[in-house]
């Protein structure tokens, strides 16, 4: 973050992506920056970290509804007629030792791993999130951690 008379700008970087917003001096930091790293910029945020971000006036809206149809759609569930309210019984406690081995378990795992960044990413009871830039930008953090959940080592399950 720089603050200057002119305003304030924030940089997120998350590995080869950058993201530069704020209100002041954006054009003269990305060209410092494009004067010591090889950058092209691809203009305004669309997509980042699989969310889906609009703007307008009232506001920015960040949504994952892509991310989640991907996710059905590679687990092959896009036209599965076989749902259920809660497909598994409340309460159950799985051990290691349960059930059959997956003859190729990568597959589920990367889905299993999809699922857990789409429920820690976005607030569980809407399907995007709307920050009205008419209101104070406040950061606020939750956790659902269940360190009771994995019968084997009682580590978090969630």
């Amino acid at each position: 973050m720089s603050e200057t008379p002119e305003g304030r700008v924030i940089l997120l970087l998350y590995v080869d992506d950058m993201i530069i917003s704020g209100m002041g001096t954006i054009h003269k930091i990305k060209q410092k920056l494009n004067n010591t790293f090889e950058m092209k910029d691809l203009g305004f945020l669309r997509y980042f970290l699989e969310l889906k971000i609009a703007y307008s006036l009232r506001g920015y809206l960040l949504s994952h509804l892509k991310y989640a149809y991907e996710i059905v759609s590679q687990a092959r569930l896009k036209n599965d007629t076989k749902r259920a309210h809660a497909p598994l019984e409340f309460n159950v406690k799985f051990q290691a030792t349960d059930g059959e081995a997956l003859p190729n378990p990568t597959f589920y795992r990367q889905q299993v791993g999809k699922l857990i960044y789409l429920t820690i990413s976005r607030d569980t009871h809407h399907p995007a999130l709307f920050f009205s830039s008419s209101t104070s930008l406040e950061l606020r953090a939750y956790t659902d951690s269940y360190f009771v959940g994995n019968l084997s080592d009682h580590k978090s399950t969630t």
